[in-house]
């Protein structure tokens, strides 16, 4: 890799490439293997040090969630934000709405991501229409939890909450659910 990648995720991308997102004090994403062509190795993402929170001594957006989606653009989550990123022209496309709650998502405060079943009823090879795609979020912590933990040996409770945004609708807006019991890593 080109920088320091600590605490980074990945995604395997259509073309077979791995794209490599973020990392402690990386703001930037790179591709594996590398195009010899390309005049820049990595490239900065604005996103990835608008949600990092160091005035807590916690930075809540390492391991950020990626969710490959059905066209083909990234949905990146850190820390309580979300956009849809087009990593071949290097263009956020939306921003999404913040997740309700004040929960941090990402390590630390390690929640769990996935992108729910794609339903590919109703899809012919005739058809354009691409299928919807969910993105679930659970669990969390809440601010300051990893640092209390740390050097108080304060232990707060983790997040009972889930959000389900459907990021292909028009005006997606989380859905928020209450698990019975909070749930962080």
């Amino acid at each position: 890799l080109s920088t320091s990648r600590w605490y980074a995720s990945n995604q395997i991308l259509p073309n077979g490439k791995v794209i490599v997102v973020g990392g402690r004090n990386s703001f930037t994403y790179e591709f594996v293997p590398k195009n010899q062509n390309d005049a820049s190795s990595f490239w900065f993402l604005p996103f990835l040090k608008l949600t990092r929170d160091p005035n807590r001594g916690e930075e809540n957006n390492l391991y950020p969630f990626l969710h490959l989606l059905p066209d083909g653009n990234l949905f990146i989550f850190a820390n309580r934000n979300s956009i849809l990123f087009d990593y071949t022209k290097n263009k956020i496309l939306r921003n999404f709405p913040l997740i309700p709650g004040q929960e941090k998502r990402n390590y630390p405060s390690t929640a769990s991501s996935v992108l729910l079943p794609l339903n590919l009823t109703g899809l012919t090879n005739g058809q354009t229409r691409l299928p919807e795609a969910e993105v679930m979020i659970c669990g969390g912590a809440y601010p300051g939890a990893y640092s209390l933990a740390n050097k108080l040996r304060i232990f707060l409770e983790a997040s009972r909450t889930c959000g389900r945004l459907k990021v292909t609708d028009e005006n997606p807006e989380w859905v928020m659910e209450v698990m019975p019991m909070p749930r962080v890593m």
